[in-house]
């Protein structure tokens, strides 16, 4: 039998299987490694393939028996106990890993902490977990890991934004909340009888908003939360904030309550059952409530909000405040002999919001947002501030066909499997920056022109050789609108930069939310860009970047 030893080689690292005396029949890889485990360097890290190869090799020696002796091979390594400090992206944390030492030697508490010092924690060490690892890395066999958390830093918690508790339904809200019937049903057509407020009841409630707190990561930078929103509770028409208490709005007088930024105001209505032949057009100054239908050919115009209890149905309602109609909105479309331009025969005009429970072929239009609760049809839709079809989260509401104009939107879902032309513009906003940016700047070159004829005034006056008390008052008027001048131009570059980042900030947030499914045909434009859905995408956020389409997840609920 073979005469076989350990021995540490001349690196003091490696360990090497020395053979003194080859003779059959060899120890097998298993009786090596018992012999190992019973020599001094049992402690140092085997390695399995050098030992793989140690055998083989010994193994062609025998055949060929012109072995010179000893043989040695290194099967085996001695390694001091290793650490290294992770952290985390993000900076919040930081892992200590360590591996005990293999024949060599193993980290002092001290050595530790000077480890963690140099990888630059210094905010949310724990050192007592420290002071554990030491002890558990001692009594832990060699090579044994671990992975412990030695460092954490303070979270930000955010601001609580400023909240306001309705204490009577807002007229906007009533669209999607049906009335429930004496036998428990839901009737989708009943939205009960428009509920007025007397003066001195109690409308909106402020909740102010709470502050946040800072953090820190384990770097010691400071994470600074978000100041409060801080929003005011704000009276609109016919409301006040009650003497006794500062966060509570009431109304001063009787009428219809309506939600307004950041409060509520109460209109005075015009209320009719319906609008009919046997009514007439109206035109009021004011809000208008039909509790029932809007009849085909009719025309509403009000200064202020009109409410539609029923369906509107090929009309025209024009509003300076907003629009709610709980029903339907039907119409249809008209075509006309040598224009390419398709018109409807119902269309709704507001100056602010238009909710509506469904639309099929009509014109909607709003300077501000547009909520359609079941479905949008075939119609052509310009939504100032958004279009959102359904609530949050909701996969059924639909948008079939029809144009769209809107910075956002928000739906169930888009388009058809039978691939349905939807048509969707997203430029508004970033369009009217850019309106706005190149008025900037013709402003600008305007300024300059003149700034340029009035200094070349000044230096003709300055060359005038009968220089008199006169020419010296008007040089000094010409120097004085050179410098207002002056003064305009550095505050129109101002709003340029302003601008310039409000339309990248614009382009930026451009998106679409899809709840259900988004399918394929669904045209968009940007700009002069134009991107086309090519597959069926469930459940995300559309979004364009560097001239692609992307389908980002969206948060499930």
């Amino acid at each position: 039998m073979s005469d076989i030893s350990f021995h540490l080689a001349e690196d003091h690292v490696s360990v090497e299987l020395s053979v003194n005396d080859l003779a059959p029949p060899l120890p097998n890889k298993e009786e090596l490694q018992e012999l190992f485990n019973q020599s001094e360097f049992s402690a140092c890290k085997l390695l399995d393939e050098k030992l793989d190869s140690a055998i083989e090799a010994l193994s062609k020696e025998i055949e060929s028996q012109t072995a010179e002796l000893p043989l040695c091979f290194p099967i085996a390594i001695k390694r001091d106990a290793s650490l290294e400090i992770n952290i985390t992206e993000d900076k919040m944390q930081a892992t200590a890993h360590l591996v005990t030492a293999q024949g060599g030697v193993n980290l002092t508490q001290e050595e530790m902490i000077e480890s963690v010092v140099e990888s630059g924690c210094c905010e949310g060490v724990n050192k007592q977990a420290i002071i554990d690892l030491y002890e558990e890395a001692s009594s832990a066999p060699a090579g044994t890991e671990f992975n412990k958390l030695i460092a954490k830093g303070l979270a930000i918690i955010e601001p609580i934004a400023t909240q306001y508790e309705y204490l009577v339904i807002p007229l906007q809200d009533r669209v999607l909340v049906p009335q429930e019937q004496d036998d428990g049903s839901v009737n989708v057509r009943d939205y009960g009888k428009i509920e007025t407020t007397n003066k001195g009841e109690e409308l909106v409630r402020l909740i102010p908003a709470k502050t946040g707190q800072d953090g820190y990561d384990v770097f010691a930078n400071k994470l600074l939360a978000d100041p409060p929103d801080n929003q005011p509770l704000t009276p609109g028409p016919g409301t006040q904030v009650s003497s006794d208490d500062p966060n509570l709005l009431i109304a001063s007088q009787d009428g219809v309550p309506y939600r307004s930024e950041n409060g509520m105001q109460i209109s005075e209505a015009l209320i009719l059952e319906s609008v009919n032949l046997e009514v007439g057009n109206i035109d009021f100054e004011g809000t208008v409530i039909a509790n029932g239908d809007v009849a085909p050919n009719m025309t509403i115009k009000a200064t202020d909000d009109v409410i539609v209890n029923g369906f509107a149905e090929s009309c025209t309602i024009e509003a300076g405040g907003s629009i709610t109609v709980c029903n339907g909105v039907l119409g249809q479309e008209i075509k006309h002999k040598n224009q390419t331009d398709i018109s409807f025969s119902t269309k709704l005009i507001a100056g602010q919001d238009i909710s509506i429970r469904h639309a099929q072929s009509a014109r909607l239009q709003a300077k501000g947002t547009i909520t359609v609760s079941s479905q949008l049809l075939h119609s052509h839709v310009t939504a100032d501030e958004g279009l959102i079809v359904g609530g949050e989260g909701q996969a059924k509401p639909k948008i079939i066909g029809g144009v769209i104009h809107a910075p956002s939107i928000s739906a169930g879902e888009i388009g058809t499997a039978a691939s349905s032309k939807v048509l969707i513009n997203l430029s508004s906003k970033v369009r009217s920056l850019e309106k706005k940016l190149a008025e900037q700047r013709t402003l600008k070159v305007k300024d300059m022109e003149t700034q340029n004829q009035v200094n070349l005034l000044l230096k003709q006056l300055k060359s005038n050789q009968s220089s008199s008390p006169t020419i010296e008052k008007l040089c000094a008027k010409v120097m004085q609108g050179i410098n207002l001048s002056t003064s305009r131009i550095v505050e129109i570059k101002k709003d340029e930069e302003s601008l310039l980042s409000e339309i990248k900030k614009a382009k930026s947030d451009i998106h679409v939310t899809v709840h259900g499914r988004i399918f394929p045909g669904v045209e968009f434009t940007i700009c002069n860009d134009r991107y086309r859905t090519r597959n069926e995408i469930p459940n995300c956020i559309v979004r364009f970047r560097n001239k692609q389409i992307h389908y980002d997840k969206a948060a499930s609920k």
